[in-house]
């Protein structure tokens, strides 16, 4: 970490508590504070505490109740310009075209520390 997103803090929405587990130990490890939730319904709960808490969303695409997608368009009816990269194994019924179309980012499932941590950066708006 280059210490451009000193202040970043991160939440991560992922279903598979494995991955939310990794995700987050990844982030922690790289010096981002870190907010893991495992459903839809909590992200939104816990942006909407705090909207401007947040530096990035980092979503899983297919989860069910509420798919990556449909959490960051009500994330972005709230705070219409954040960053946002998704984090997917199948996209399912989303293209990935679909899915930058968003304005996010889009690493596929599995992928290493370095390309999280790259992916977050190259997403995030620099703090110096």
């Amino acid at each position: 970490m280059n210490g451009r997103h000193l202040l970043s803090r991160i939440l991560v929405v992922d279903d598979n508590a494995a991955n939310l587990r990794l995700v987050g130990d990844i982030l922690a490890t790289a010096g981002h504070s870190v907010v893991l939730t495992a459903s839809g319904e909590h992200a939104l709960e816990r942006f909407r505490a705090s909207p401007d808490a947040y530096s990035l969303v980092l979503l899983d695409v297919i989860m069910p109740r509420l798919s990556g997608p449909e959490i960051l368009r009500l994330i972005k009816k709230i705070r219409p310009i954040i960053p946002a990269v998704f984090m997917t194994g199948d996209s399912g019924e989303f293209s990935f075209a679909e899915l930058e179309q968003t304005g996010a980012a889009v690493i596929t499932k599995p992928f290493d520390a370095e390309t999280l941590i790259s992916a977050l950066e190259e997403a995030m708006p620099k703090l110096v």
